[in-house]
């Protein structure tokens, strides 16, 4: 299975998870400007270099990649600080805003893209945020746990 085969969701992982931690940690430290063109370029290099020879499918990834991050950018918002205290919360939170956010990604994919649209595809995309959303939560959770202990030492 070749890495970077577009009919694979290696690559895609791989990215939403980079620019999904990158993301978090900049709008941590309210630094949005950095987070839009730090997006604006992976997406840029990831669709000229995966997805140049499929215009639509860089459409439908722009639109789900768009969902992941707005789902950090309202996680970061309005329940980062709010359950810093409870351990794992944050994780758990950020995992279902982001299947929400694909699970409307799905909708709106499913009504310009798919023919014979029915709602379990909307469905079919909740599990898939989530994941996305537990690995970027978990990799926050434990660099937040790494920092803080390297820096009491």
């Amino acid at each position: 299975v070749k890495f970077t085969n577009i009919a694979r969701p290696p690559i895609y992982f791989v990215t939403l998870g980079f620019s999904g931690s990158l993301s978090l940690s900049l709008l941590r430290e309210n630094r949005i400007r950095e987070v839009i063109y730090l997006n604006l370029l992976i997406y840029l290099l990831f669709a000229i270099i995966i997805l140049r020879p499929r215009p639509v499918t860089a459409l439908i990834f722009l639109l789900y990649y768009f969902a992941f991050i707005l789902s950090i950018y309202v996680y970061v918002r309005q329940y980062d600080r709010r359950v810093a205290s409870v351990k794992w919360a944050g994780t758990l939170i950020l995992a279902s805003l982001a299947g929400l956010f694909y699970m409307v990604a799905g909708l709106i994919h499913g009504l310009f893209f798919i023919n014979h649209f029915h709602s379990g595809f909307i469905l079919r995309n909740f599990p898939i945020g989530f994941l996305v959303g537990l690995g970027v939560g978990l990799g926050g959770e434990v660099s937040e746990h790494y920092l803080t202990a390297t820096s009491s030492s």
